[in-house]
């Protein structure tokens, strides 16, 4: 794990403990505001500086690149899975409850 990027370091701990409130983002803001706060976090806005990029060569760029997105996708597909969870949870209480808990 030392030698894992830290781009990739940042996703993967976000991925272990953070789920929950991608969740939550998803539920108030929607899917490109987590896929927007993914990004920031793995520092795109830095290491796609034009300088910055002028200094790696064209493989790591793109490998770089193609890491981040992937992991983000993985991480996006999971929030997606647990937001749809919630929502069966949520709609199966609600048939329990009957009109009553609906309408009250």
């Amino acid at each position: 794990m030392s030698s894992t990027p830290k781009h990739l370091k940042a996703l993967w701990e976000i991925e272990r403990n953070s789920l929950s409130g991608l969740v939550e983002l998803l539920h108030k803001e929607g899917l490109d505001a987590v896929r927007c706060v993914l990004w920031d976090i793995v520092g795109w806005q830095d290491d796609f500086s034009p300088h910055a990029w002028r200094a790696r060569d064209a493989e790591e760029r793109k490998r770089f690149a193609w890491e981040a997105a992937v992991r983000i996708e993985r991480i996006i597909a999971r929030v997606l899975h647990h937001a749809y969870e919630r929502q069966t949870e949520e709609t199966l209480d609600a048939l329990v409850e009957g009109p009553e808990g609906f309408y009250g």
